[in-house]
């Protein structure tokens, strides 16, 4: 199934780079698009380089020129009128969004976007605002990084055990296993961390990972505009409906 589920996005993807915007607008009726970013980075970031590829300074400058010279920008506030009014934009427009509230919209993202007059929407953890707690998925990335960099790590036997206790008897493989960990049972990603000696709260401290209360600050008075994103990062699809409002309204 995973096959045919990559192979039908190569297809959707070979087929959008043929198609010019303006005929894809026609066909999807679309005249707004959001663009979803993360971080753009030209170093390599570790808590998230064994998850997804991040952009570089010139291919995030780059999908900005095309979506200029294709679209016209929009602000919250344009977004706003737009859903409560029930209106199409009258020009093919955007409106940049970032997720996980990740230190490099202040240090690379708002600058590029200040120079080109670009307004966007950061959406923000709660919990991981001043690097207080770090998402799950980026802890998998930051083992695996460990692991990536001394292999001999995979053969102390307390690293053995955990491979035996959370494998349930299938033969998976040690990066396979911490990239399955979930929500839900990401304290085995926490003991595994220990058994290596990762600590994650050092990793928080020396790196911060994440945007601080005084850089938020900062970027909204820039006229960057914020917004919730949970508090810990669940997987919503896998909440019950309370747990749902619960972290909505908490963060």
């Amino acid at each position: 199934m995973a096959g045919y589920r990559e192979k039908f996005l190569r297809s959707i993807h070979f087929l959008g780079g043929t198609l010019s915007p303006k005929l894809l607008v026609n066909i999807t009726n679309k005249r707004l698009i959001v663009p979803i970013y993360h971080a753009v980075s030209d170093a390599p970031i570790k808590h998230i380089k064994h998850l997804y590829k991040v952009k570089n300074v010139k291919e995030f400058t780059n999908d900005l020129d095309f979506l200029l010279k294709n679209f016209t920008p929009i602000d919250y506030d344009q977004l706003k009128t737009i859903i409560e009014e029930g209106t199409k934009p009258k020009k093919n427009s955007f409106i940049l969004t970032f997720d996980d509230g990740l230190k490099e919209f202040y240090e690379v993202i708002s600058p590029i976007l200040l120079k080109k007059g670009i307004p966007a929407i950061c959406f923000l953890n709660s919990d991981f605002i001043d690097n207080k707690s770090l998402f799950f998925r980026y802890k998998a990335s930051l083992l695996l990084e460990s692991f990536s960099v001394d292999k001999n790590l995979q053969t102390k036997i307390e690293v053995k055990n955990w491979i035996i206790k959370n494998s349930f008897g299938k033969k998976n493989e040690l990066k396979q296993l911490i990239l399955s960990a979930n929500y839900n049972n990401q304290q085995i990603l926490d003991s595994l961390a220990q058994s290596i000696d990762l600590d994650f709260n050092e990793y928080l401290q020396n790196h911060e990972p994440y945007l601080n209360s005084i850089q938020i600050d900062e970027l909204i008075k820039m006229g960057f505009f914020f917004g919730s994103h949970s508090c810990d990062h669940p997987e919503y699809q896998y909440l019950n409906l309370a747990d749902q409002i619960s972290q909505t309204e908490k963060s």
